[in-house]
């Protein structure tokens, strides 16, 4: 008795911006609960426990707050990805390429956003240059050092970024025809920018005297809620980037079709 398999096929149709709008509102829902929860549970002290409250505090890299910027840059990553499947079907080997590039360069910074590789990093090259200023040896890693005003992860990444950053932005400006779509991206990357410029700030010793002077409240204070608003624009320009590329995407392809097959028997 001849066997016969039925085959059926299902349909989903997705409009291009609202999934794009979906997806951003919920990255902006949860980055105002990860506010929210920094300031009633870490800052206000809500739950007593000093083990607990970490957890909730944007400024902690091993926080709810830090693994969802992983967890955003993840998505820019995949993102990119996935305009590298658009111009694979289209035959744009050099385009592809560049899109693997940048889905790579975020994939990897969201590693590196969970794992303090750029903080470690940072740690190495001050080691290395007080290994060498001990040995009375000049070098251009211990004039940097000593000159330097923050963080010592800035040397070794910003140039990267920068470039990167640019490079990046110009693609997208290219592919972004309309108006909208690239005063978006002005806006996003201009949150990264100066969430990035907050960071360097951060990083300049007594940085936020003057403004401890001006407004009169704590230095603690003031330097935690710089640094949650430093995370908060950068989970935003992250999110708003890779809705736009979510959006170029599905907006550009007009369909996409995945086949399932069953292994024959």
């Amino acid at each position: 008795m001849d066997k016969t398999t039925k085959s059926s096929s299902s349909k989903l149709h997705i409009s291009a911006i609202r999934l794009s709008l979906i997806i951003f509102a919920i990255f902006l829902t949860l980055s105002f609960f990860a506010v929210l929860l920094d300031y009633a549970i870490f800052f206000k002290g809500m739950i007593p426990s000093r083990h607990i409250r970490p957890i909730f505090a944007m400024t902690k890299e091993e926080s709810y707050g830090n693994w969802l910027s992983s967890i955003f840059f993840l998505f820019l990553g995949l993102s990119c990805f996935l305009m590298a499947v658009r111009e694979h079907l289209r035959l744009k080997v050099w385009r592809k390429l560049d899109w693997c590039l940048f889905g790579a360069l975020f994939s990897f910074l969201s590693f590196d956003d969970g794992s303090r590789v750029h903080e470690r990093l940072g740690d190495t090259f001050k080691e290395i240059a007080d290994w060498q200023a001990l040995g009375n040896r000049e070098g251009l890693l211990v004039t940097l050092a000593e000159s330097f005003p923050s963080y010592y992860w800035h040397i070794i990444y910003m140039p990267i970024l920068g470039l990167a950053g640019l490079t990046f932005f110009l693609l997208l400006w290219k592919e972004l025809a309309f108006l909208k779509p690239r005063l978006i991206l002005l806006a996003a990357m201009s949150c990264f920018v100066f969430a990035e410029s907050l960071d360097f700030v951060e990083g300049l010793y007594l940085s936020h005297q003057s403004l401890v002077d001006l407004i009169g409240m704590e230095k603690r204070t003031i330097t935690h809620f710089l640094k949650v608003l430093e995370e908060f624009l950068e989970m935003q320009g992250i999110s708003s980037m890779a809705c736009l590329i979510l959006w170029l995407f599905t907006s550009s392809v007009e369909s996409l079709q995945l086949d399932f097959r069953q292994p024959e028997r």
